[in-house]
């Protein structure tokens, strides 16, 4: 016979297997990219946090980075020094930018295959899964088709120069990053908070009006 223990943790694994299931139906079927305007909006605050975390530690930046975007999105405000900003974006749209960060990511793979040079696969899906962080004009004259490898790379370079955010134009070129997948889990973690904390707030709601 199951101890409590026990039953408590088959109970929490199954639901997590019904959350996972339905986190993926939404994501599939319910969630847009985000307007592109907003995308590179949100995109340079995102550079912002990864730029302080990598400035803190290399080990795991990223993953911090992505946690602590949707971290902001979720509580809708975040410290900087001593004061209190409030985000002009939510967690809804820090889901739908991941969902463009993967559509820019799925275009420029194709676009760019025969393009990038001297990459294995795995570098070069890298390299793609981290393009997105070079900016809107790199990407959008990769959109229209106006590169070849070593112009791409040179511009890509060129951030270092004139990106006053620091940058580390490595974690692009050369960087194991799973930018796309790290967001991924970010978000499906603060997600699934959010329909928690929402839940106990209206079953707390109505447990006080009866």
């Amino acid at each position: 016979m199951a101890t409590d223990i026990e039953t408590a943790a088959c109970v929490l694994n199954q639901a997590q297997e019904n959350f996972d299931k339905a986190w993926h139906i939404h994501w599939e079927e319910d969630v847009i990219p985000l307007d592109e305007g907003k995308f590179w909006e949100i995109l340079d605050h995102f550079i912002n946090i990864l730029v302080d975390e990598h400035d803190k530690t290399k080990l795991d930046a990223i993953e911090r980075a992505t946690m602590e975007l949707a971290r902001r999105a979720w509580t809708g405000q975040y410290w900087k020094g001593c004061n209190i900003v409030v985000n002009a974006f939510d967690l809804d749209d820090v889901i739908d930018f991941t969902k463009r960060w993967d559509d820019y990511k799925e275009r420029l793979f194709h676009i760019l295959f025969d393009v990038v040079k001297d990459r294995g696969d795995d570098s070069y899906g890298d390299f793609i899964d981290a393009l997105p962080l070079a900016g809107r004009d790199i990407v959008n004259k990769c959109f229209d088709e106006l590169y070849v490898y070593k112009a791409l790379e040179a511009d890509i370079r060129e951030l270092e120069l004139i990106y006053d955010s620091g940058l580390d134009v490595d974690l692009i070129l050369h960087g194991e990053s799973y930018f796309s997948s790290r967001l991924k889990d970010a978000i499906k973690h603060y997600y699934a908070k959010k329909i928690k904390h929402d839940f106990s707030r209206d079953t707390l709601g109505v447990i006080e009006a009866v």
